[in-house]
């Protein structure tokens, strides 16, 4: 009886392994990421994680979106990144659990590889807007994308050793 059943067995899936690994450290890195919130009217406002600004924003935009596109309708980099960013958060959270099922089927991976590599673009392309004091945080989410994104990739069906045993 072999306990470490679960494991990949091709080093290639064992690479996107530590991928998804590393992707899930970077979450949590940018999850707890102190910055001062500099969009604040009062300057003197605490260091808070990003977690507790990055997420209520989030949902503040997903739940209130047709008030916001009617204030500014060139946001759509931001309602971009507030659909991507829980999708990222999901993918990285599961991205070990279910590894047996992503490496069987190229749709379930390609699909959000290529949502996370327009996250990249998209981001990048509105880093360049934002104050200078959050673009740490902003590159460790890039970071984030990327490794998801490759862990996605890399996973590779697995064929059995032996294709006649039962």
């Amino acid at each position: 009886m072999q306990s470490n059943k679960f494991l990949p067995r091709t080093t290639r899936n064992r690479i996107a392994m530590l991928m998804g690994l590393l992707s899930l450290g970077v979450f949590i890195t940018w999850n707890l990421y102190p910055f001062k919130h500099t969009f604040a009217i009062y300057p003197d406002t605490p260091t808070e994680i990003g977690m507790l600004q990055i997420w209520p924003m989030i949902f503040f935009v997903l739940t209130d979106i047709h008030n916001i596109i009617t204030i500014d309708p060139n946001i759509y980099l931001v309602i971009i990144q507030c659909v991507l960013i829980p999708l990222l958060a999901f993918t990285c959270i599961a991205l070990l659990p279910t590894w047996k099922i992503l490496q069987k089927s190229k749709v379930l991976r390609i699909i959000p590889a290529c949502l996370f590599i327009s996250g990249i673009i998209t981001l990048g392309y509105s880093i360049y807007l934002i104050i200078p004091e959050i673009i740490p945080l902003f590159v460790c989410i890039m970071l984030n994308y990327i490794t998801a994104a490759l862990a996605l990739l890399l996973f590779k069906n697995e064929s059995p050793e032996d294709p006649h045993a039962i």
